[in-house]
């Protein structure tokens, strides 16, 4: 089957819109893809951040319990009563975000592993700290249980530390991963885009090119008065169709 030069033209800009989509639809999907190892990697970064907080609150229970036991007013004792609320409500709050912002078993795992630890630590140094205002003898004598709770918190608080750090590393790997994957996909597909591209087109200008030159060579087969040489007949498509009304010039031409 012979092409017309429509024929041509239309599906050399069908190809081109078909390797558009193509290109688009690789694109969209890279993206997509990018998009959620970057939520990943984000995900872990901020339970890592609230896991620091947390550490910082369990250092500054500690702090505020060792305060306590060195005041030597009433005032003082409010002060460190308003400092160690704020501290443990916080510690509580990090905890509480990480656990709801877990979407692994390990990390979830660990967290649950807090938090009975987490509770008798806060209420160990809540008794001090209220204790302080009546004995500070009394308050002191509970001292060395306090800073053993610190201690075992402390322990499960590295070893969820551990976890998280490991979790936020794979997903920083893995978010690495998908966009040099993305990378190469949209290289690859752009490289075959503009070589089928190049081709078709290639393709499409040498077809008509060519037969303009069979146009030519009707035009010139006419000026000899050679319109029924075989070298002007037997064409198909525009080239073809120009035959019959060619004849019908050329012979008004000889009237």
């Amino acid at each position: 089957m012979t092409l017309t030069i429509k024929t041509r033209l239309f599906a050399l800009t069908s190809l081109t819109l078909t390797m558009m989509l193509v290109l688009g639809a690789t694109s969209y999907r890279s993206l997509n893809s990018t998009g959620s190892g970057m939520s990943e990697l984000l995900g872990s970064s901020d339970i890592l951040r609230n896991h620091m907080e947390a550490d910082m609150m369990h250092d500054a229970l500690r702090a505020d319990v060792l305060a306590a036991l060195l005041a030597e007013s009433e005032a003082d004792l409010r002060e460190v009563n308003a400092s160690s609320m704020e501290h443990i409500g916080h510690f509580r709050q990090m905890i509480k975000e990480n656990q709801l912002k877990s979407s692994t078993d390990d990390i979830r795992g660990a967290l649950d592993q807090v938090s009975a630890p987490l509770e008798q630590y806060i209420q160990k140094g809540e008794t001090v700290i209220n204790l302080a205002h009546k004995s500070r003898a009394d308050a002191a004598a509970l001292l060395p249980g306090f800073l053993a709770s610190f201690t075992e918190l402390e322990d499960r608080m590295a070893a969820v530390s551990d976890v998280i750090e490991k979790r936020a590393t794979a997903d920083r790997n893995n978010a690495l991963d998908i966009i040099a994957m993305a990378k190469l996909i949209g290289l690859v597909t752009i490289a075959v885009a503009v070589v089928v591209s190049l081709g078709a087109a290639a393709w499409n200008i040498r077809s008509i090119t060519s037969r303009l030159r069979q146009a030519s060579k009707v035009a010139d087969s006419i000026a000899r008065e050679r319109l029924r040489d075989r070298a002007a007949s037997g064409r198909r498509g525009e080239i073809g169709s120009l035959l019959p009304p060619l004849r019908k010039m050329h012979a008004k031409l000889v009237e």
